[in-house]
């Protein structure tokens, strides 16, 4: 008995006999859909006025070779941390998956060593102090007038 199999592409968008499969990249994430000659026309079409305009970055299969994604924090250990001092916090936090950027960026922000001081911070520390000039202009209060009596006054009693 032979058996024949048959393959046949369905076109995603009508439901007809599919002629090929197009593929194309969208906000960084590549797409294939099986379409019929004419329904291809019809995207090639739409997507051309943007495509003739945009710059080119290459194949979509050159990513094929890229390293794999690591994560950003600093283990298993730095998540827990993260979390726990979020949620200590007020910060809203799961207790698993992503922790969002603005999280992180606060408990970075809180557990940071103190800067070394600038460069011209430290120039301005080492001149002479006739060299030496405030940063911020400075705002010297007057002085409050305060009545004097007349000495004559004093002097007679009144």
């Amino acid at each position: 008995m032979a058996r024949q199999i048959i393959e046949a592409l369905i076109d995603d968008l009508d439901g007809s006999t599919a002629d090929e499969t197009v593929s194309f990249g969208f906000d960084g994430r590549m797409y294939e859909i099986d379409l019929s000659y004419a329904n291809a026309a019809k995207l090639r079409a739409l997507i051309d006025p943007w495509a003739e305009k945009a710059r080119k970055t290459g194949r979509a299969g050159a990513r094929a070779g890229a390293a794999p994604r690591t994560r950003t924090a600093s283990g298993d250990g730095q998540l827990a941390a993260i979390r726990t001092w979020a949620a200590e916090n007020g910060h809203r936090v799961s207790t698993r998956g992503r922790i969002s950027a603005e999280v992180t960026a606060a408990y970075r922000a809180a557990h940071e060593a103190p800067q070394a001081p600038a460069v011209a911070e430290v120039v301005a520390e080492q001149a002479p102090a006739s060299a030496k000039k405030p940063a911020v202009p400075t705002f010297v209060e007057p002085a409050k007038k305060t009545a004097k009596k007349s000495s004559k006054k004093v002097a007679a009693g009144v």
